[in-house]
């Protein structure tokens, strides 16, 4: 902890350490002073102040008594409270405060009530004026350390949860600029070493092998050629879309086109992207960064291959929209599908990764039925409106 949040914390406690000393000092004082009128026999006191004021005065001058030079003491504690000392320190100011509500209520008596009062009661007025303001004195500044020290611990969890968000953020970031750099190399350069290689062997070794006849060499070299074609075409651009979604880097509004590309001819999908959302994270004016659109298409695709292994579906209904206003706005996406619908408590299965990855972004994913009884999966990120451009001039 910094110094400004100790010096804050020392603070806290001396208000919290007079938040419980007041009305402590009140509640045992009235105490005293009720069990003292319930039991004592006014006439057999000596002193004719008492057996003339009768218990509503004599209440009233205990709480004086009591009450107020308890309460200075108490208060004549906090300048000098003693937040990061030990307990041995603790109660050594605690029975130094006693002490000065001791002389004050003693005095204040000898001074209203006279000598007479003060032979009887007098070794009894010591030790209720010394013990309870530092009973009181001592257990607020135990109930105040408490409570500082729950709101330390509170804040301290709140701290570790939030930096745990922030590293698995900066894990899960890492994760995916390692996987657009793959996938970036599978893209860029095996593709285009397979592209190279298939073309050598059908300019140079295909024409050789027809030169001289040998057929076998022919159709091997062709069938190599095509597998080669396959290969590329196939099994290296599924893989590198499997590591980052294609279009990412152009705006969210392109990666969902080329996603809903890659879904199979055999199903029909309706997409569609909501008006409000039309001109939203564009190239020119991004809105989102590129681990963020990958977060949500990687979500998508892996909500649309549900829908064909597990739903059976046919149909694939995609919007793209936002909802929500100012700093509360966010982009989303949908995908509902006519196959079979999930029950109540459905199981997220593969789409749980996807939902921590949007979760440690502020964000969700919800996977349940639309209003017409179809599986939807939604997807959703944060996107803050963008401030305004300040006015020139």
């Amino acid at each position: 902890m910094g110094e400004p949040q100790r010096s804050s914390a020392r603070a806290s406690e001396r208000w919290i350490y007079l938040s419980y000393v007041v009305p402590l000092m009140a509640v045992i004082c009235v105490s005293l002073a009720m069990e003292w009128i319930a039991v004592t026999e006014w006439a057999s006191w000596p002193v004719p102040q008492i057996q003339e004021s009768g218990a509503g005065m004599y209440l009233l001058g205990v709480w004086c008594f009591s009450f107020v030079p308890g309460l200075i003491a108490g208060a004549a504690l906090v300048p000098f409270y003693p937040a990061g000392e030990s307990w041995t320190w603790r109660l050594v100011l605690a029975a130094i405060a006693s002490l000065l509500g001791t002389v004050l209520r003693v005095g204040v008596e000898f001074a209203v009530w006279g000598p007479m009062y003060m032979v009887g009661p007098i070794g009894l007025e010591l030790i209720l004026s010394f013990f309870v303001p530092f009973g009181c004195i001592s257990v607020s500044m135990y109930l105040a350390k408490s409570q500082v020290r729950a709101v330390e611990a509170e804040r301290q969890l709140t701290e570790m949860a939030f930096q745990e968000r922030q590293s698995q953020l900066e894990r899960e970031n890492a994760e995916l600029r390692i996987r657009r750099d793959v996938s970036r190399l599978l893209h860029d350069q095996v593709q285009q070493r397979l592209v190279f290689t298939a073309s050598r062997l059908q300019s140079e070794l295909l024409p050789m092998a027809a030169a001289n006849d040998d057929l076998l060499a022919v159709d091997l070299l062709k069938e190599i050629i095509a597998d080669i074609d396959r290969l590329r075409e196939h099994d290296v651009r599924q893989l590198s879309q499997s590591l980052f979604p294609t279009g990412a880097d152009l705006g969210l509004a392109p990666a969902l086109g080329l996603a809903v590309s890659r879904v199979p001819p055999s199903l029909s999908v309706d997409m569609a992207i909501e008006q409000e959302a039309s001109g939203f994270d564009t190239v020119l004016e991004p809105e989102l960064d590129v681990t963020s659109r990958a977060v949500l298409i990687k979500a998508l695709d892996e909500a649309i291959t549900n829908a064909i292994k597990h739903g059976g579906a046919t149909k694939l209904k995609i919007r793209m929209g936002l909802e929500g206003e100012k700093a509360d706005r966010r982009i989303y996406l949908t995908v509902d599908n006519d196959g079979q619908p999930v029950g109540e408590n459905p199981v997220l299965s593969g789409l749980t990764p996807h939902q921590e990855r949007l979760t440690a972004r502020g964000g969700g994913l919800f996977l349940g039925l639309n209003d017409r009884g179809q599986t939807r999966v939604k997807v959703w990120l944060p996107a803050p409106e963008p401030a305004p451009a300040p006015a020139s001039g």
